[in-house]
């Protein structure tokens, strides 16, 4: 009997645990979003304008008409963006005052631009490939940016107030996402209890 009541409980959650969401053309997203593997046709693209929103592609395919951009950041830090393929638009990625943002495991094909940075510092590119139509990036007054393509090297001025090619995994997060979830609670147990916790270092 006992078991009978698991199965139905598993049945039940089933829907939440694999659920999905179908991003929606020129939305602007505030919270994090799980898209499901398919093709979707968005020429207006989707825009982040809020802190510590992650967005999960699952391999799904944004497609636009070469007339705007697919993923736009903007006046937001802590923000990623991670398993999309990004194809036909005008600017792939845009990010404008963006920082400390996590781009990565990613597809740019086909767009004129694959990634326009402006004003914006301190954000991460890396596992991704790139398949631009004119330019793989262009980045306007930005710093201290580390990119790195699988399928091909950047070079120019942006590289020279930037870090190019060089391997990179540094994400923005905290650092104890590196760690698991006993790892964290064992600490949090010993510092409310007064003890040394030195098992984070």
């Amino acid at each position: 009997m006992k078991k009978s009541w698991w199965i139905v409980i598993v049945l039940l959650l089933c829907p939440f645990v694999f659920a999905c969401d179908t991003p929606l053309d020129g939305k602007a997203y505030t919270i994090s979003q799980d898209f499901c593997n398919k093709r979707y046709y968005i020429p207006n693209g989707i825009t982040i304008e809020t802190d510590n929103v992650v967005i999960n592609c699952n391999n799904a395919i944004l497609q636009g008409d070469f007339k705007t951009t697919g993923i736009s950041i903007r006046d937001a830090k802590n923000v990623e963006i991670k398993n999309c393929n990004i194809i036909n638009f005008r600017q792939g990625i845009n990010l404008r005052n963006a920082t400390d943002a996590d781009i990565h495991d990613s597809q740019l094909l086909r767009n004129f631009i694959g990634v326009h940075i402006e004003n914006s510092n301190g954000n991460h590119f890396y596992e991704n490939r790139d398949v631009s139509i004119t330019k793989i990036l262009k980045g306007i007054n930005s710093f201290e940016n580390h990119v790195k393509y699988l399928n091909k090297n950047l070079e120019g001025d942006f590289c020279r107030h930037n870090s190019c090619n060089e391997k990179t995994t540094e994400i923005s997060m905290p650092v104890y996402q590196h760690y698991s979830l006993a790892k964290i609670l064992e600490a949090a147990i010993r510092k409310f209890i007064g003890m040394d916790a030195h098992s984070l270092q």
